[in-house]
């Protein structure tokens, strides 16, 4: 009757992008984590690839329980996952990530050469970013899974305008408007680079 859940709040890159060792970039090797679960109701061998965040892990224990997240709590609950092995219908399309912290020579953490703090957006098939500086990028992640090709400058202005929208929707709400501004249709535009 115990439920066992492995995962981590973030990754660690070491030596990509020449940049140095640390955690806070809106890459997939900081920012794509994978969670292992074991437990009652839980079928063995299941792989389940979708747009997950720690945000969930409040309501899904909370589930899990026997009690009821909050209104104002943000994530979803992953039992569906747990029960059915698959993707829930009506699940979200996107995901926030932000690095907004700073940190000090004392913290554990601690960069001298801190990559710059951002709001991102990551959908299937976008990784969109805003840095605080007022810089963007966009990435293609069906045709850059490695996610080494800007195409903010050649990108449809409307995709560029729905991503925004949306990544300034889900920087900002709170409980259920969470779970309807990850939920926003993401235009099918291209980008060509």
């Amino acid at each position: 009757d115990t439920l066992v859940v492995l995962t981590t709040d973030n990754g660690y890159h070491v030596a990509e992008r020449r940049m140095y060792k640390g955690k806070r970039t809106p890459y997939a090797s900081d920012t794509v984590v994978p969670m292992i679960v074991m437990g009652p109701g839980v079928p063995m061998g299941v792989t389940v690839d979708a747009m997950t965040s720690t945000t969930d892990l409040g309501p899904t224990f909370a589930e899990v329980l026997g009690a009821t997240a909050p209104n104002w709590v943000d994530g979803r609950s992953l039992l569906g996952f747990l029960a059915q092995g698959q993707t829930p219908q009506g699940w979200r399309n996107a995901v926030l990530s932000e690095s907004l912290g700073v940190s000090t020579p004392e913290d554990p953490d601690f960069q001298e050469n801190a990559p710059p703090q951002f709001f991102a957006l990551r959908s299937e098939k976008w990784l969109y970013v805003e840095y605080v500086d007022g810089s963007k990028t966009l990435y293609d992640r069906e045709n850059d899974p490695y996610e080494m090709v800007n195409l903010v400058k050649t990108a449809d202005p409307l995709l560029l305008g729905s991503l925004s929208t949306q990544l300034k929707q889900l920087s900002t709400c709170s409980g259920d408007s969470c779970r309807t501004a990850d939920l926003v249709a993401i235009p099918l535009a291209t980008a060509s680079n």
